[in-house]
């Protein structure tokens, strides 16, 4: 009996290790992005994409995205009148939570590497001339690992 369950148990466990392997080898594409971008970013440059639009845009000195959770903004060098929100990484692009349903937006991860992260400010509004949903890249931002 001790020896048929000892054989089960090693049975089961190598289960656990082949399924766990296998699953290992199915990483979804953004599994590297949340892996490495959870780190303290420094802004480095902007570069307005949207010409057409009038984009007021609060200066942002670091970005905090070491809590998986939460992001954090820190606006000047001090780190005073941060500002956090819920996020989550999905399909390469920084989902902000809370924001209202008129209008939102989302930081596109354009491009990314130990050292840089460039994001891409992409928002989504009504129009309040027709009531159509309007979608538009505004901003490239980049920033260097602090």
């Amino acid at each position: 009996m001790r020896c048929t369950l000892a054989l089960f148990s090693l049975f089961v466990f190598s289960l656990i290790c082949v399924n766990a392997k296998s699953m290992a080898e199915k990483k979804p594409i953004d599994s590297a992005v949340k892996q490495t971008i959870h780190k303290i970013w420094k802004f480095k440059t902007s570069k307005l994409i949207a010409t057409d639009t009038v984009v007021k845009f609060q200066k942002i000195d670091k970005l905090d995205l070491t809590n998986a959770k939460f992001l954090t903004v820190y606006p000047d060098r001090n780190k005073k009148l941060s500002q956090q929100a819920g996020y989550e990484i999905v399909n390469n692009t920084i989902v902000i939570k809370g924001q209202d349903k008129e209008g939102n937006f989302v930081l596109k991860i354009k491009s990314f590497t130990a050292n840089t992260l460039r994001l891409i400010v992409h928002t989504s509004y009504k129009s309040k001339i027709d009531d159509k949903q309007m979608e538009v890249d505004l901003l490239e931002l980049l920033f260097e690992a602090d």
